[in-house]
């Protein structure tokens, strides 16, 4: 799933250039530091496991990426204020089902989402309820039985 995601940064960040991103439940920080070597100006990570929060910020100093560039926070989600032009979340459905409304409400307008950890099976319903709050889905990505679901915020 993690391929997924950065297949979808790749063409988002490295070719359309967008250039902020929130990254949902960033782990090793894998995905930000991947947009920030793609060009991305910023990118703030969020988890809610102190020891993944410490480490990506490891991980992104040791690519040598400072926090003006990379930032990484246990602030959950749905405590944000800012949005982005750009959001990815890398979990199972139901937690993607779950922070919907929390994940959904950072997306800026004609902003993007990015949505991976999906089993095929579960893809119908990660749509629908992200359809639900007001997204479009323009792109469906699958390796293996997983599956990566692009959306735009229609306003």
């Amino acid at each position: 799933t993690t391929v997924l995601c950065l297949m979808a940064l790749e063409e988002l960040v490295g070719k359309q250039k967008i250039q902020r991103l929130l990254d949902v439940g960033t782990g090793s920080g894998i995905l930000a530091i991947a947009a920030a070597l793609w060009g991305a100006r910023f990118a703030l990570g969020l988890d809610n496991d102190p020891v993944a929060v410490r480490v990506a910020g490891e991980n992104a100093r040791n690519n040598g990426f400072g926090e003006e560039r990379l930032s990484f926070a246990l602030t959950p989600v749905g405590e944000l204020t800012e949005s982005y032009p750009l959001v990815v979340a890398n979990f199972l459905s139901g937690i993607l089902i779950e922070l919907a409304p929390a994940i959904a409400a950072r997306v800026a307008s004609k902003g993007r989402l990015v949505l991976s950890g999906i089993l095929d099976e579960q893809g119908e319903e990660v749509r629908a309820a992200y359809e639900a709050l007001g997204f479009t889905q323009e792109r469906r990505t699958e390796r293996g039985q997983w599956l990566a679901l692009w959306f735009v915020r229609n306003a």
